[in-house]
């Protein structure tokens, strides 16, 4: 059984359907061993459940692993953890990098939340302001975006600067990143990693560094959005019947 992240029930996550997922050390999806992704897209659901209210969550992952997936399901997965209507928004997301495609998929991504677009010139002030934003549960997607060591750094700092306030006045934080400094900075609550269900932040700031097959990352993300159109066509499928 994969480790789960501090603060989650774990009866509450449908984790034992993809145990085979992580049999032995745990797939790590840079190997491109054979997949089923279908039981992947079932895994991002569930790591969106468990990503915890009120808490400062990071959460790391490969290319095309499924990160901005878990963006998408955050508005559900917080309005069923609190308690809350699904329409009513109580999500503010501030992406930093290029969509991947995913506005679409609304089946998956029951996708009704507050989202702006940064660039490099202003990501800094949109930040703050947005880590101002009251009754939402806050997203910063790729933060690093733009940004130099030195400011990658700093951002850190200000986040656990405001961090306290932050979680008060919100549903909570939850950082999307590829950034070592960032990672290794903030003074997070969960820490989750999509390629390995096992690893810490220690972990993964220790692991080794594989250069990406290009071909292989190509095939890897055609499939993963092929299997995300499936899961839209089942629900569609089950909208029609009910």
């Amino acid at each position: 059984m994969a480790t789960v992240p501090k603060g989650v029930d774990v009866n509450s996550v449908p984790w034992k359907s993809n145990e085979e997922f992580f049999r032995e050390t745990g797939t790590n999806l840079d190997d491109f061993a054979p997949i089923d992704w279908e039981a992947h897209v079932d895994r991002l659901i569930a790591i969106a459940k468990w990503i915890p209210p009120h808490k400062l969550t990071i959460l790391t992952g490969t290319n095309a692993s499924g990160k901005s997936v878990i963006r998408k399901l955050m508005q559900r997965a917080i309005a069923d953890r609190l308690g809350l209507e699904p329409d009513k928004p109580c999500v503010a997301s501030l992406s930093f990098m290029t969509r991947a495609g995913l506005d679409s998929f609304r089946g998956i991504n029951f996708l009704r939340d507050t989202e702006w677009s940064a660039t490099s010139s202003n990501s800094i002030r949109l930040a703050r302001s947005v880590l101002k934003t009251k009754n939402r549960f806050i997203i910063l997607d790729e933060p690093e975006i733009g940004m130099g060591e030195e400011m990658q750094l700093a951002f850190a700092q200000y986040i656990n600067s405001v961090k306290k306030d932050v979680l008060e006045r919100s549903h909570g934080l939850l950082v999307i990143t590829h950034s070592r400094i960032i990672v290794k900075e903030l003074e997070n609550d969960v820490f989750v990693n999509i390629d390995h269900s096992s690893y810490t932040k220690q972990d993964w700031l220790n692991r080794d560094i594989i250069p990406t097959d290009f071909d292989q990352f190509e095939k890897r993300s055609d499939a993963l959005f092929e299997a995300i159109r499936d899961r839209e066509n089942k629900f569609k499928e089950k909208e029609k019947e009910t």
